[in-house]
């Protein structure tokens, strides 16, 4: 069970420990002393002796440099499997391949502290940090456990840029557990796109009324809505657009994920459900380089702004294709522990 908000969790030799703790003897302390370590030693039956010398997370320059033989380091990275609390999903060959991104409740910190790095529990480490360094997102609490609270058009979080991130012609998956407050009216998810002229890129928002899509039908503003962006292929943009059949999401986590699927069919999916989908050509090309903007729109230094307003439980994002079965495993181990209703951590 990774908890990195508490004493005691367990840990590997370049796992995360929130809130200054170190990892020693395999768990997250604040000094060799701690009675949890000779508790935990106790209660497994081994030695209370705890090591001093593991080394801490930046004691590496890349997550390929920490020893593979740790037992522990699978719990809290994201390599072979993934955990949220005890669940934990086991991740198939297409998803560990292709996992470029998986930020949730355990890796964001403890409540009541800035967000200022989201950390990414993938192998890339595309860690999700805070651009206005004076307006990091908050750490809330919820039902569940740790949010991240957005309630300021500061608060904006990206990746790094660079080719790592490039989408181009593969299928990708892109999922955020996320809460739209009634306050956020057309308000960016997430995006990944260009500024400049020809344009790529994807982006979502929340509490959308459809645009130039919904022209002439009901412009109920609670949908959520997708577009993929060719200036080159889709020239016509309302040809890159879904919009969400439901409009009954303000104030509730969803999950929202977009997805092309074989190339030349763009998805959008809610909770699991398939709210639409539309033809794209083969030859879409997501070549930017730029970063993933979560809660948050694609804009360029120095001005970084948002009109998101709610929070965020999870972004998750993989490149190359995924079975039905296999991304509807994963939407379901996301709700089931992380969602509406799933336990407490």
């Amino acid at each position: 069970c990774f908890r990195p908000s508490m004493k005691c969790s367990p840990c590997g030799n370049a796992t995360f420990c929130a809130d200054g703790l170190m990892c020693l003897g395999g768990l997250c302390l604040d000094k060799p002393t701690d009675k949890c370590a000779t508790d935990a030693a106790m209660d497994s039956g081994g030695s209370t002796e705890v090591a001093s010398d593991v080394p801490a997370l930046d004691s590496y320059n890349d997550v390929s440099d920490a020893p593979d033989s740790s037992t522990e380091v699978g719990a809290n990275q994201c390599v072979d499997r993934c955990c949220i609390g005890a669940p934990c999903l086991d991740l198939v060959p297409r998803v560990r391949q292709g996992l470029l991104i998986w930020a949730d409740r355990t890796s964001m910190g403890r409540p009541g502290f800035p967000l200022e790095t989201w950390l990414d529990r993938s192998a890339g480490a595309h860690h999700l940090m805070s651009l206005n360094a004076d307006f990091p997102p908050r750490v809330g609490i919820d039902p569940v456990g740790p949010i991240a609270d957005f309630d300021d058009t500061r608060m904006v979080l990206a990746t790094e840029a660079g080719s790592a991130l490039r989408l181009g012609i593969e299928d990708f998956t892109i999922l955020a557990l996320a809460r739209c407050d009634v306050e956020a009216q057309q308000a960016a998810v997430f995006q990944k796109r260009s500024i400049d002229r020809p344009r790529t890129g994807v982006v979502m928002f929340c509490n959308h009324d459809g645009g130039d899509l919904l022209i002439g039908t009901s412009r109920a503003s609670n949908r959520v809505f997708l577009q993929i962006i060719d200036d080159m292929y889709v020239p016509i943009a309302v040809n890159g657009m879904i919009a969400s059949q439901r409009t009954d999401l303000p104030g509730k986590l969803h999950l929202l994920a977009a997805r092309r699927v074989e190339g030349h069919r763009l998805q959008l999916r809610v909770d699991g459900a398939l709210e639409g989908e539309i033809e794209i050509p083969p030859s879409v090309d997501l070549k930017d380089e730029l970063p993933l903007f979560v809660g948050a729109f694609a804009s360029n230094p120095p001005t970084f702004r948002t009109n998101f307003h709610g929070g965020l439980a999870a972004v998750v994002m993989i490149r190359g294709p995924l079975y039905d079965s296999e991304l509807e495993a994963l939407e379901g181990f996301l709700i089931r522990t992380a969602g509406e209703g799933a336990p407490p951590l």
